[in-house]
């Protein structure tokens, strides 16, 4: 295709998507939702894509542009929001503003291609004549001309509509687990600014990133739209984008075609692969070195758990963490961004031990600033790994003149380090209340734990296996612009294996460490592939393909047919429980608190409210201050129970400093019983405010409660 139609296409195609935008301010529910997602989630990255990369393809820029859309919408939406401006009107001014920086570039471009193609015919024509190499190429390397792929198309959108449908299909999996969560820390940032509180946990300041919440925030706020349908669209984007990622970098290490799709291919379907096929070991009991030991060796069949979200814990090999690909795709959550950050980081890195690129330079920046905004855990491993590595490379120059020049080594740390200090304040911010001496916690940095070391050998087993010859090749072969990446993934492996956080949540590092270790092992995959296909035909490749995919498929098949969809309490609300809600919402002050029973957090999304206590995790799981979460405890154990110290109760309420509201239901009290009937004696510190459908709500009598503004 000639430049004047690849221009005159993308001109078309920027309008194609101005009209779905537009369509959404028609359309209401899920199809308008998903039609808005590209307001915020494709027009700045589209916008920074073209003005950062003038003369790579339009698979480099649209992927590239994709991949940075939510970043530079978050990092806008911030500034915006701290100025002052409604979320609505900043996602609008963001988004279209956005929209026409980037249709004036693609229409210049379209201005400009013609006397250019025809400026370099002359050129070609000019060389062929005098037999002269002719006009330098302006960007000799072919990394960045990344060619579109047609396999590469089929398996981004089969993942995209793996994904996608089982959302359609169980409502559950649009608000189960993390997404909840999320949601409630959308509607903090929506109804009381940033930065947010924890709306679990009344008076607290979130201590984890909330960058996710913010994008997700400002398309909800444009038409009052479902949170959890942005983040399910956000989804479906990110493992589409995964996989365009993951070749597009493989295409930079190794500018072919079978090792960009090998790459591509073991990113999405190597991670933790055949490790299922060990199932039946889990039936093992009474061996050295195994639970349940004693009494000489049995097996017994394990369980499949084929109908839940269990499944998950049959996928791995036993004694492991829960490791799946699609597991983090199909929640409510802001890792799976931050990989596209992450694989995004690491093409940059090979790009710039080529040579000087601004625009590159700019976006190995916002990765390493993306990193830390959207998962501080990718962030905060992958560039000290990253740091290690240039400092490793810089120091072996003296006896390697091979590798890359100490210029490019240093560009691509500057880079790193401006993207990671400019949002030094944030990390801060979001991890100081792990502080050992607020929660209790005392978790030592370093570790060689077992658990981790299976979780890790064989989760990246197959990739290891498939690198480990092209690694090797690439330090024989003298290959100075892979070589740090070769450094980058042996550290990431090793940080990996010893590197203990709170909450396990080491176990994150597995993927981080196998995804270099799929670059790598990409062109040997396709080559696996190609001889079993030579050796056994169609049905070899078939087989294959079958075992790689079979535990997304039982992944979906379980997380699709989970029960729990009949019992969550979100889904099913008493009667008269919507009404309640609807009316906390309209009737009470957005810095109103709530008290509800057994840890419920239903009333922090449903009536966008925060909670006194809303989970009975503590500081392991939330970084809730220890003194605080046992003081919380003994208030709600007594106002649900002999309410024998209701004065203290309601001081502890009152420190707060804000309304405060405590929530009795009848399906918790014995039946003739009503509920909050002990609260009654005491009309000098709780005032009767709703009374319906069994839900009994009393006002506390706090200090800020008196006040008429206050009184819900």
């Amino acid at each position: 295709m000639t430049q004047p139609s690849r221009a005159i296409r993308g001109v078309a195609t920027a309008c194609a998507l101005a009209l779905i935008v537009i369509l959404s301010e028609f359309l209401r529910g899920v199809p308008g939702e998903i039609a808005l997602y590209p307001l915020l989630g494709a027009f700045p990255g589209l916008a920074l894509g073209w003005a950062l990369l003038p003369r790579a393809s339009s698979t480099t820029r649209w992927v590239v542009g994709l991949v940075l859309a939510p970043l530079a919408s978050s990092i806008a939406g911030w500034a915006l929001l701290a100025a002052g401006i409604h979320a609505a009107a900043a996602a609008r001014a963001i988004g279209w503003v956005a929209w026409a920086l980037w249709a004036v570039q693609l229409a210049r471009e379209r201005a400009e291609s013609s006397p250019r193609d025809a400026a370099r015919a002359r050129d070609v024509a000019r060389a062929a004549a005098t037999g002269s190499p002719g006009a330098p190429d302006a960007n000799p390397d072919p990394g960045d001309r990344t060619p579109t792929s047609g396999a590469v198309w089929a398996l981004s959108l089969g993942l995209s509509l793996a994904i996608a449908i089982p959302h359609f299909i169980n409502p559950w999996m649009l608000v189960k687990s993390d997404a909840w969560n999320h949601c409630g820390i959308v509607y903090q940032i929506l109804e009381r600014g940033m930065p947010p509180e924890d709306p679990r946990f009344a008076g607290l300041h979130l201590n984890y990133v909330w960058f996710f919440n913010l994008f997700v925030g400002l398309l909800s706020s444009v038409h009052d739209g479902d949170p959890f349908v942005f983040m399910s669209t956000l989804n479906v984007a990110d493992v589409a984008l995964i996989a365009w990622l993951a070749y597009l970098a493989g295409w930079m290490l190794w500018r072919r075609c079978e090792g960009a799709l090998g790459a591509a291919l073991l990113t999405c379907f190597g991670f933790n692969a055949f490790m299922y096929l060990t199932w039946p070991l889990r039936g093992l009991r009474g061996m050295s070195g195994l639970p349940n030991g004693g009494g000489g060796p049995t097996w017994t069949l394990p369980a499949l758990h084929l109908d839940s979200s269990r499944v998950l814990n049959d996928l791995g090999a036993p004694h492991s963490w829960i490791e799946n690909f699609f597991d983090k795709f199909i929640v409510g959550t802001s890792i799976n961004y931050a990989w596209l950050m992450m694989i995004l980081f690491l093409w940059a890195l090979v790009r710039l031990m080529r040579g000087r690129a601004g625009g590159v330079w700019l976006i190995a920046a916002l990765a390493a600033a993306g990193m830390q905004l959207w998962h501080g855990v990718v962030g905060l491993s992958v560039v000290p790994v990253a740091a290690c590595t240039l400092v490793l490379t810089l120091a072996l120059r003296s006896g390697w003149r091979w590798l890359p020049p100490a210029s490019r080594l240093l560009d691509f740390a500057a880079a790193t380090a401006v993207g990671f200090f400019a949002v030094t304040g944030y990390t801060l911010s979001i991890s100081r209340g792990w502080d050992a001496k607020q929660t209790g916690l005392h978790v030592s940095p370093l570790h060689l734990d077992p658990i981790v070391t299976i979780t890790l050998v064989t989760s990246c087993a197959l990739a290891a296996a498939l690198a480990w010859k092209p690694m090797v090749s690439t330090l024989r072969g003298r290959r100075g612009d892979a070589a740090p990446l070769v450094a980058y993934a042996v550290g990431m492996y090793v940080f990996s294996l010893l590197i203990a956080l709170p909450n396990q949540n080491e176990a994150k590092f597995a993927f981080e460490a196998f995804v270099p270790l799929a670059l790598f092992g990409g062109p040997v995959f396709t080559a696996w592939a190609g001889r079993i296909r030579a050796r056994a035909g169609a049905p070899g490749i078939v087989a294959l393909a079958v075992l790689l995919a079979a535990p997304h498929v039982l992944t979906l098949v379980g997380f699709t047919l989970d029960r729990e969809r009949n019992t969550y309490p979100a889904l099913h609300p008493a009667p008269g429980e919507t009404a309640l809600y609807d009316r906390i919402r309209a009737q009470t002050p957005r810095g109103m608190v709530f008290v509800d029973d057994h840890y419920r957090d239903l009333i922090m999304v449903r009536a966008r409210r925060q909670m006194y206590l809303g989970s009975a995790s503590g500081p392991e799981r939330a970084a809730f201050p220890l003194a605080q979460v046992i003081e919380r405890r003994a208030v709600m154990a007594d106002l649900y129970g002999p309410a024998r110290d209701l004065d203290r109760d309601v001081a502890s309420l009152a420190q707060l400093g804000r309304p405060a509201c405590v929530v009795f239901r009848s399906q918790d009290v014995p039946a003739g019983a009503r509920p909050g009937a002990a609260l009654e004696r005491r009309p000098d510190l709780f005032r009767r405010w709703y009374d319906h459908d069994g839900f009994v709500l009393y006002a506390v009598a706090t200090p800020s409660s008196t006040s008429g503004a206050a009184r819900p």
